[in-house]
């Protein structure tokens, strides 16, 4: 049995979280053990993703970590290792990569990291992005979830032959069998049009607000759901109370019936100014939800070739608004659309089928060892293989 030690900084249930939950669900269907380790930052509360780990019996292990670096949290990051003794450590994000390289330096643990949406420059991380520009060539292998994440590896200085395209995986069925949880909202025949993701200024939630007054002045039985939360949520509650349409929007924050709630909505928002590819819309994609999303990432290929949904320039509100009122209007090719994303997602980008990519890529590191040049081939490589 192969054991895999992810490492991860959260913030919050998110789509890296998510995602790291699909694939550990998966690989423990697939017989590999996995373990969490997660920083934890007093300042920011306890973390819900090991919470989140806990609740599926993941083995998971915090590590308080004081500032951007603590020496003291690398020393026990080592010394799990040293004492769990996985067979490979997968780290996701900045931070868990730099932490992650420097605690195996000599231990002969492969290192594999996931970049979930990875560009050549942070405007709030810049020393982080430069250091893990630089750790990330060292690594045995590196997966991008995206073609657009794999080009900007490669423009970093990441070896091509280290770099593969694995994308997301969702639990499709347990997502298409969930009952809808918001059914007090869309009483007396409102249409619910949902929008998920993390409060912050990348995520164009307010062209969105902006997009709502044209949407209910030709559909007034419109009402639009935003989950999530994050630094921007007072901003866009009074933003939406300015525009008029607060009683149309209910932030709900975080919630724990995702399922169910994708599983309410007449169609799905990402608004987005940069992207990977989101979980949140391949779960709606798997929930049957139409799609209306930004060009950018990897939505142009998921949403274009599923035929899953409409997609619009990111920042216009305008264009926004009018794809909306098309999917409102036009009921029969809503429901087609989003038939076409469920069975896009069960046959592509189910966590089996992430789980078991991942599952090769560990198997090839520990099969050819670490300096043998083995992941060359491109065996590993997958772009959303069935499961």
């Amino acid at each position: 049995m192969i054991t895999a030690a992810h490492l991860m900084s959260s913030g919050g249930l998110y789509g890296a979280e998510h995602m790291f939950l699909s694939l550990a669900g998966g690989l423990r269907a697939l017989n590999c053990h996995v373990r969490l380790g997660v920083f934890h930052n007093a300042q920011a509360g306890r973390p819900a993703l090991g919470d989140a780990a806990r609740q599926r019996d993941i083995e998971t292990a915090p590590f308080h970590c004081r500032g951007r670096w603590d020496w003291s949290c690398l020393q026990a990051i080592r010394s799990w290792l040293r004492v769990t003794r996985p067979d490979v450590v997968h780290c996701h994000g900045y931070k868990a990569d730099l932490y992650g390289y420097a605690a195996t330096r000599g231990l002969g643990i492969p290192l594999v990291a996931t970049c979930h949406n990875w560009t050549n420059d942070n405007r709030n991380l810049k020393l982080y992005a430069r250091a893990d520009r630089a750790v990330l060539r060292r690594f045995e292998h590196v997966a991008a979830v995206s073609a657009g994440v794999e080009r900007s590896l490669a423009d970093a200085g990441v070896p091509p032959r280290r770099i593969s395209v694995i994308g997301n995986g969702v639990p499709v069925e347990a997502i298409a069998s969930a009952a809808p949880t918001l059914g007090t909202l869309a009483g007396g025949g409102a249409q619910l049009v949902g929008a998920v993701g993390r409060l912050v200024e990348s995520k164009g939630f307010d062209v969105l607000l902006r997009a709502i007054p044209e949407v209910i002045a030709a559909e007034p039985m419109t009402k639009f759901v935003i989950v999530g939360d994050g630094p921007e949520r007072e901003r866009l509650e009074t933003m939406a109370a300015g525009l008029g349409v607060r009683e149309h929007v209910v932030f709900t924050g975080v919630r724990g019936d995702m399922p169910g709630i994708y599983r309410s909505l007449r169609q799905f928002v990402l608004p987005s100014f940069n992207e990977g590819m989101p979980m949140s819309v391949l779960e709606a994609m798997a929930a049957s939800a139409p799609v209306v999303a930004t060009r950018v990432g990897a939505l142009p290929e998921l949403i274009g070739q599923a035929q899953a949904g409409t997609l619009v320039a990111p920042g216009d509100s305008n264009d926004l608004a009018q794809a909306i009122l098309r999917l409102l209007r036009e009921p029969e090719r809503a429901d087609a659309m989003g038939r076409n994303g469920y069975a896009w997602v069960r046959d592509r980008y189910s966590s089996r089928a992430m789980a078991q990519t991942y599952l090769k890529l560990y198997e090839s590191l520990l099969n050819e060892g670490r300096s043998s040049g083995a992941l060359a081939t491109g065996k590993v490589v997958d772009k959303g293989a069935a499961a």
